[in-house]
């Protein structure tokens, strides 16, 4: 009985990994400064406006009724595992019922993609392109930095107290 809780408690986990929202997925506040972005792509003060009111409309229309589905799903699933005996098979679908929605979020953010992009001039999903290429190295980047091997861009990630590299002053 023990087995089937743990097992149970695991794959409750390992489900609300799969649902956890990504960095642009918290909602219009999420891409609200957008100053090295449209600094980057040169964007206009009304592509930023079109920008930010897309994702905001996105989220609210798109994304949080979804987020609610979510909720529901993960309240049910506590709810179930509260019982003496958790039934496996509830436990199970309400598992994949989360996952499904959140598979779900991630095919309307691709879309939605699709549709930002279409607001940028040919230059600037050329910078976007380039700026996804870049994003790709941020792992290799974030293991240089933390080795010392190359600094933080001054007040970017990485910069302020307790972050970047140790400067240690050898002898003189």
């Amino acid at each position: 009985m023990k087995f089937k809780a743990i097992l149970a408690a695991a794959a409750l986990s390992a489900g609300t990994l799969l649902a956890q929202p990504g960095p642009m997925q918290r909602g219009p506040r999420g891409a609200a400064n957008l100053d090295a972005l449209t600094q980057y792509l040169e964007l206009s003060e009304q592509q930023v406006e079109d920008l930010k009111a897309a994702r905001k409309d996105f989220f609210a229309n798109e994304v949080r009724p979804i987020m609610e589905q979510i909720r529901e799903k993960r309240q049910a699933l506590r709810e179930e595992m509260q019982r003496e005996s958790p039934n496996s098979a509830i436990v199970g679908q309400l598992q994949v019922e989360t996952a499904e929605l959140a598979s779900q979020i991630k095919e309307k953010q691709a879309g939605q993609a699709d549709q930002l992009r279409s607001l940028l001039t040919d230059g600037q999903r050329t910078k976007l392109e380039q700026l996804e290429q870049a994003a790709s190295l941020l792992p290799a980047i974030q293991q240089a930095r933390g080795l010392s091997l190359i600094e933080s861009p001054q007040g970017g990630p990485g910069a302020g107290l307790g972050r970047g590299p140790v400067r240690v002053s050898g002898p003189e």
